[in-house]
């Protein structure tokens, strides 16, 4: 194969995703359809930890609400929150290899939002639609053993229904 054209946008060609699923080392994960309840606030991680000898590389991002308009904040963090990790598959079906990096959900997060100096991306919902964040700075996030992303979704005045879904190679 050629070296292919970098359509992420991360560094990484289109061959390299191509390679990595073929060898097992692409996952991905969903949060599935959350709904967030007045006055709550949400967290979705994937961490990569400590003891993973591995390196993760984020490829796809998608964000669905079906309310527009929320803004998301992004964070890198250093330790896993430990919330409910969601299940991850790996893109090779055939492959029993399973993931290093967790993906994890909590539709109750007490935790403060990032502060401003600790927020390295925000994300904006758009009603009821599924909104790729292929051009995001997010998307091609490598994230070396200890260190996650988490995205915040803030405290609304109604109830709002959110999923997340991510996918990454780890090698």
């Amino acid at each position: 194969m050629s070296q292919g054209i970098d359509i992420f946008q991360t560094g990484r060609s289109l061959d390299f995703i191509i390679a990595a699923v073929n060898d097992g080392a692409a996952f991905g994960g969903t949060t599935g359809k959350q709904t967030l309840v007045i006055a709550n606030k949400a967290s979705v991680v994937l961490f990569n930890p400590v003891a993973s000898g591995k390196t993760l590389h984020l490829f796809g991002l998608q964000v669905m609400s079906d309310t527009g308009g929320i803004f998301l904040s992004v964070a890198t963090i250093t330790a896993d929150p430990a919330f409910t990790v969601v299940a991850s598959i790996n893109k090779h079906r055939g492959s029993g290899q399973g993931a290093v990096g967790l993906l994890e959900n909590n539709a109750n997060d007490a935790t403060a939002a990032p502060s401003a100096a600790n927020t390295t991306d925000t994300l904006l919902t758009q009603a009821n639609a599924e909104f790729p964040y292929f051009g995001s700075d997010l998307v091609g996030t490598k994230l070396v053993a200890g260190t996650g992303i988490r995205i915040y979704v803030p405290a609304q005045a109604g109830a709002v229904n959110y999923a997340v879904n991510m996918d990454w190679v780890e090698y």
